[in-house]
């Protein structure tokens, strides 16, 4: 049976309102970058794939993103008054993009195997607001390299202020914390969504049938790059 016209509509603008989104925070990220870019794109996404970039990048590599990435955004440091580091800041700063209603972070060395826009689907909680929903969504006993997040400024100042106090606790335990903290019951991805690959030997850590989503692990991606900076070989 055919979707109605309406429903056509509503389909498309609920595709438009989210996007995947790594980071690209030093010239370095790009080949990373790019090369996650075109595994998302090689599987058929429907939605968006953006980048958060840092000031810093040579204006020849932010050149280079555009011909992948639907969009770039600017990451404010200023707005990182818990003077976090720039790859624990970006994560927060995912909660400012407030043109998407829902947004998958990868961090720029993992690699998407098969389509996962079922990721976006999996916030099936129904609440009045926004920032009443359950902020952050990640694999129950993996690390927050693939999260799926709701942004909500309101939140980002409440958990930027949290964070300038957090007593030596590491920020991705406190954000956990935190978001199981704003919920009854917390969802959580499916671990198909962040495996890791040994460096050593090329294997999956962990490995169970179904594998959507791997990282790459330090020592996995040789960095051969071609004409625009784009990572061609992975060990």
């Amino acid at each position: 049976m055919s979707l109605s016209k309406m429903e056509q509509n509503s389909t498309l603008q609920m595709t438009i309102n989210q996007a995947w989104v790594t980071s690209a925070l030093a010239d370095s990220d790009v080949p990373k970058a790019l090369t996650l870019c075109f595994s998302l794109k090689r599987t058929l996404t429907s939605r968006k794939v953006v980048v958060i970039v840092s000031q810093k990048l040579s204006p020849s590599m932010k050149e280079v993103l555009h011909l992948g990435f639907d969009q770039l955004f600017y990451l404010d440091e200023d707005w990182n008054t818990a003077n976090l580091k720039c790859e624990e800041f970006v994560k927060v700063f995912t909660l400012t993009l407030k043109s998407f209603e829902k947004l998958v972070f990868l961090e720029p060395a993992m690699l998407v195997m098969k389509n996962s826009d079922e990721i976006f689907a999996e916030f099936g909680k129904d609440s009045t607001s926004d920032c009443e929903l359950q902020p952050f969504l990640w694999v129950e006993n993996g690390d927050n390299s693939v999260f799926g997040v709701r942004p909500c400024h309101p939140v980002f100042k409440t958990l930027m202020k949290g964070l300038m106090s957090k007593n030596g606790m590491i920020v991705e335990k406190y954000l956990r914390n935190w978001s199981k903290n704003q919920v009854e019951k917390c969802q959580f991805l499916d671990a198909k969504h962040n495996r890791l690959m040994s460096p050593q030997t090329g294997t999956l850590l962990g490995f169970e049938n179904e594998v959507s989503i791997i990282k790459m692990a330090s020592g996995c991606m040789k960095r051969k790059t071609g004409k625009f900076g784009i990572l061609e070989q992975v060990g």
